[in-house]
């Protein structure tokens, strides 16, 4: 995939983060289409303050739209949750044991998560799963969809297998 080609395989979907970041390698031709704009962002990391002036704009494939992501020497890729969540429309469930999911703006899909360890990765050529989709979210992601309402199960929050299978309200 085009993101592959260019180091970038996945986007962690980070909740304490409130920016889009990546790192570009130095031999990529996506550093043609990096830019400065005409203001710093300061970042607080573990190795102390990194400023940043540069940005890129990418298109996320499976979200159909593009972001505009700071630029850094040296960062995982990053999609700022609150972001997409509180800015752009879109709402993020993870049901304990099930796989997290990320639902475009106006439910138009969903799209669900990859997991590195307990990291949720969005991978740009993940499928976009068309709403409403029958038990495919209930049984991946312990969430039931329908034209109205968003419901977890309570089958998929059970501990023990002999769950009552109805849902929560």
């Amino acid at each position: 995939s085009f993101f592959k080609e260019h180091g970038i395989p996945s986007f962690i979907l980070d909740s304490g983060a409130g920016k889009d970041l990546v790192s570009i390698p130095s031999e990529s031709n996506l550093n043609e289409k990096k830019r400065i704009v005409d203001y710093y962002i300061n970042f607080r990391t573990c190795n102390g303050v990194i400023s940043s002036n540069t940005v890129i704009d990418l298109l996320i494939s499976c979200l159909g739209s593009g972001i505009t992501a700071h630029v850094l020497k040296s960062t995982p890729a990053i999609l700022s949750m609150g972001k997409r969540c509180m800015m752009e429309g879109y709402s993020f469930i993870w049901v304990q044991g099930k796989t997290p999911v990320l639902f475009l703006p106006n439910m138009k899909g969903a799209v669900l998560l990859t997991l590195s360890g307990v990291v949720p990765h969005l991978e740009n050529n993940a499928p976009v799963v068309t709403l409403p989709c029958g038990k495919e979210l209930e049984d991946k992601c312990g969430v039931l969809f329908s034209r109205n309402s968003v419901t977890i199960s309570c089958k998929a929050m059970s501990r023990d297998e002999g769950g009552a299978g109805e849902a929560c309200t």
